[in-house]
């Protein structure tokens, strides 16, 4: 499992696709100077899935409210004993083997967190290639060294078509010159009194309303 610098975005591309072309059945772990870390699962060189200690029940519910938009916010998010929770890929599988969910659905959603997965990735290599001298690190990890699970190959997607979907999303955000800002991140309204005179009373109401200091950009996107 040798450590390797990512140099550039071409180059992250090239790792992943190299992944694809071995076959690799593992993870392909990247993290960057400051020790955030991110994995992506392969299985037979096709994407599984992804994680990220960044906002992981938040990116994991976001993508079920778009793409299983008939399990409740309640049963997503909130987890109390009354409702079941469903902000993983083995709950969200469980569902698929009892009929409840289709596969479609789940492979939109695995799709989408991986999209954003890689979308960080990718942001935060390109901050680094701007203005420091450091870089991403990789490592793959086969199989054999990691956990497995029954369910771990339910979902199986390109990873090229994971990644062409991260860049589709990166370009204008990086053509906007948000390279230094994080979806992630969330706005606050920093005088209330100065956007009232400046907007309708509708708009106010519905900025106020959204934009709370806990929704992330992300978030408001759905």
């Amino acid at each position: 499992m040798t450590t390797q610098k990512v140099l550039t975005t071409d180059k992250l591309a090239q790792q992943i696709q190299a992944c694809a072309f071995a076959q690799l059945t593992g993870w392909l772990e990247i993290e960057d100077p400051q020790g955030q870390q991110w994995s992506l699962s392969f299985h037979l060189g096709r994407l599984t899935g992804g994680t990220s200690k960044m906002h992981p029940i938040r990116r994991w519910c976001r993508q079920l409210s778009v793409h299983c938009p008939e399990l409740s916010a309640d049963s997503v998010c909130q987890g109390s004993s009354a409702h079941a929770v469903y902000w993983d890929y083995q709950s969200l599988a469980e569902l698929v083997r009892q009929g409840k969910v289709p596969l479609r659905q789940m492979r939109s959603v695995v799709a989408g967190n991986c999209t954003e997965i890689l979308f960080d990735i990718i942001q935060r290599q390109e901050q680094l290639r701007c203005g420091s001298s450091e870089q991403l690190t990789y490592r793959q990890i086969p199989q054999d060294t990691i956990d497995s699970t029954s369910d771990s190959s339910l979902v199986v997607i390109r990873a090229d078509q994971i990644w062409q979907q991260a860049t589709l999303a990166w370009e204008p955000w990086q053509q906007a010159g948000l390279v230094n800002i994080s979806p992630s991140l969330a706005p606050v309204i920093w005088d209330a009194d100065q956007l009232r005179q400046q907007t309708s009373l509708l708009a106010y109401h519905n900025l106020t309303t959204l934009v709370d200091g806990d929704r992330t950009l992300r978030d408001l996107a759905v």
